[in-house]
């Protein structure tokens, strides 16, 4: 009660003191300062863990394919490597010289062979004439065989149904006696095999039926694999008989108005590759000449080519046989004894092709080549 009447003595006011970094631009907890540190370690917090969330997907996606296509188990890539671009001869080079043989044949008829007593005649008539080899037609112009054949392609064309039927051992006699049988084949003229050789044959624009010649010849196609390893496998037997000599004769392409006949497998297809290359007719020929001579492995393989083309070129050759890989090339001159002194050009030599009306006498290398009457 005493000190009812005394005034209290007023309250100090606490002293609040400023903590550091209050001041302005600085990094404390509170104040503008600290909120700008608050924010900085927020965002950066947040794109921490977008980061390592990014990464997280990233792995879990090789892994999941690595295990659906086995990545890490692939190769590894090779360096491509270059290649120097092969060394082509130039297509104007003269071919090197080959050498004639020595070859005499005289012309004889399928039928000499039909009997022994038949073949038995035949060495005097070459020792008579100075030949040393007999000229068969052991494949003809309408793609008859002259011997019976075991290709497979006989189960449909029956080329063998003129065969002689001892032309087997009437070979045999002659190579018994000394005398090499020259086996004559034409071969892109065949009217049997162009009917009945699926995919073999030069056909009608716009049809799948043989195109036929003005002779109303069917020929087989150049371009077609079935016709070149049908022509192959008669090579193929020829030697397997013993014939050493064997003449080509018809490799090229029919000649005349062509507008209505096609040749599937001369223009490349829609789907080609870019880097393939069209082959003319020119090459598809030589590339068949070369096939023959592997062919006949130890055998003589010649080709034959008419005059004309032997000195210009032609269409059907798409130029000429002069390259040929072939032990020797045979210019055709019957009909035209103009050509058989002609000077066929540098590194060109030939033997010569003769009708059996030519006289043979004086002539060191020749083939005479007559008709056969049955």
């Amino acid at each position: 009660m005493a000190n009812r009447g005394i005034p209290k003595p007023p309250r100090a006011k606490p002293v609040r003191r400023k903590r550091r970094g209050s001041r302005s631009g600085s990094f404390g907890d509170d104040g503008i300062g600290g909120n700008k540190r608050v924010q900085w370690l927020r965002t950066a917090l947040r794109w921490s863990i977008r980061c390592v969330g990014f990464l997280a997907v990233v792995l879990v996606g090789f892994f999941a394919a690595d295990t659906l296509f086995r990545i890490s188990e692939l190769p590894p890539a090779e360096e491509p490597s270059v290649t120097a671009a092969p060394v082509t001869e130039s297509p104007s080079a003269a071919p090197p010289p080959k050498e004639v043989p020595d070859l005499r044949a005289i012309f004889a008829e399928r039928k000499l062979l039909d009997t022994k007593e038949r073949t038995g005649r035949i060495p005097a008539q070459a020792q008579q004439a100075g030949a040393n080899a007999v000229l068969f037609r052991c494949k003809d112009e309408e793609g008859y065989l002259t011997y019976r054949s075991l290709l497979p392609q006989q189960q449909i064309l029956f080329a063998s149904r003129k065969a002689r039927s001892r032309a087997e051992g009437g070979i045999a006699d002659l190579l018994a006696a000394d005398i090499r049988p020259v086996a004559y084949v034409q071969c892109f003229r065949d009217p049997i095999a162009a009917a009945g050789l699926q995919g073999g044959a030069v056909l009608r624009k716009g049809t799948a039926l043989p195109w036929k010649d003005s002779a109303g010849a069917a020929w087989l196609n150049p371009y077609s694999e079935a016709a070149r390893e049908y022509l192959l496998g008669v090579i193929r037997e020829l030697t397997a008989m013993g014939i050493q000599d064997i003449v080509l004769d018809a490799v090229c392409f029919p000649s005349g108005n062509l507008s209505g006949a096609t040749f599937p497998g001369e223009s490349l297809p829609a789907n080609a590759a870019p880097e393939a290359i069209r082959e003319s007719r020119n090459q598809v020929l030589l590339r068949f000449l070369r096939e023959a001579k592997q062919a006949a492995p130890g055998a003589r393989i010649y080709c034959v080519m008419p005059a004309q083309t032997a000195l210009n070129g032609s269409d059907d050759y798409g130029g000429d046989l002069w390259n040929a890989a072939v032990d020797c090339v045979i210019v055709d001159t019957r009909g035209a004894p103009w050509v058989a002194d002609a000077d066929w050009g540098p590194g060109r030599s030939c033997l010569q092709l003769l009708d059996d009306k030519t006289p043979v006498a004086g002539r060191t290398a020749y083939l005479v080549l007559g008709t056969d009457t049955d």
